[in-house]
């Protein structure tokens, strides 16, 4: 299956994700209230290493954009990309705590397989790319609540070519 991955910082606090599956197309804004982009790379590292499961968020302009990622088989994953509109509750009953449910209000918007290994690979190219066009000091600019997950990144890269040379 193809994959592509685009990760565009687009202003101060503000950037553009596009995920394209095949011949799909989802394109979303993503703010600087959460740290998107390291969240994206340590998922691809956490599925590289055979996790089960993860999920994450990014903070958009007006939802929230929840991936969750399941491991189908060592090597296939399922990814769910679902949209938290802004007036949805997430408390869990009795506690007062905050979380991610899946009530009224959250929408799928987008599923796909892949394999690990690519998953991991269209990641690192993005953020990758986002390093090249900006530099670590006008990621930071940019991105002000938070640095390039330069750390994650060379994990990252370590990860894919180990498991690269473990696949056939």
């Amino acid at each position: 299956m193809a994959l592509k991955i685009d990760y565009e910082l687009t202003g101060t606090g503000w950037a553009r994700c596009t995920v394209r599956p095949a011949r799909r197309n989802f394109s979303f804004s993503v703010s600087y209230d959460s740290d998107a982009l390291k969240c994206l790379v340590v998922a691809a590292i956490a599925m590289l290493g055979n996790t089960d499961r993860i999920a994450f968020y990014f903070d958009g302009h007006s939802s929230w954009w929840y991936w969750n990622i399941d491991q189908n088989s060592p090597t296939e994953l399922t990814i769910n990309i679902s949209e938290i509109a802004p007036e949805v509750k997430l408390h869990k009953p009795g506690t007062g705590e905050e979380t991610l449910s899946m009530e009224d209000g959250v929408k799928s918007v987008i599923e796909f397989k892949c394999k690990a290994l690519t998953f991991a690979q269209v990641v690192h190219d993005a953020a990758a790319n986002v390093k090249k066009t900006h530099g670590l000091k006008g990621y930071k600019e940019l991105w002000a609540n938070h640095d390039f997950p330069s750390h994650e990144l060379q994990l990252l890269a370590k990860s894919i070519a180990a498991s690269a040379k473990q696949t056939p």
